[in-house]
């Protein structure tokens, strides 16, 4: 996603400022998941990459030493911004969370983001079947 008139200046500040609304947004989707602020690092001049733990709920799972173990999963909700470039990227493909996410940037920063492309942007089913001699 991207924004036209550019990320305001200081905006990994604010965001990691209210990181806590982020989380309580997200913890909203679904019942039972929780998730948890992990860090923010500056990974060059103008990437700033955050990362948060999603928290599934404990589980027991059968284990080959004990009959049982108690499991708590959780997986990675990472997403950055790069400010040379005005976009946000999110990497997740849970739309709800994508979404939550995109909704929290714009009203911390107080921008506007449109989608500057997906996971199909030069995509063309035509020119893969042609490739793959097909029909």
């Amino acid at each position: 996603m991207s924004s036209k008139a550019g990320l305001p200046a200081g905006c990994v500040g604010a965001l990691s400022g209210g990181i806590d609304t982020l989380v309580r947004s997200l913890a909203t989707i679904k019942q039972g998941e929780s998730y948890s602020f992990f860090g923010a690092k500056q990974l060059q001049p103008s990437l700033d990459v955050f990362v948060l733990h999603r928290n599934y709920p404990a589980s027991v799972k059968p284990d080959y030493v004990n009959r049982f173990r108690l499991q708590h999963d959780y997986c990675r909700v990472v997403f950055g911004l790069n400010a040379e470039h005005g976009t946000l990227v999110i990497k997740i493909a849970n739309k709800a969370i994508a979404s939550a996410i995109r909704d929290w940037v714009k009203a911390t920063l107080s921008c506007e983001l449109t989608n500057s492309r997906s996971i199909f942007t030069g995509y063309d089913a035509n020119r893969f079947r042609s490739y793959h001699g097909r029909v």
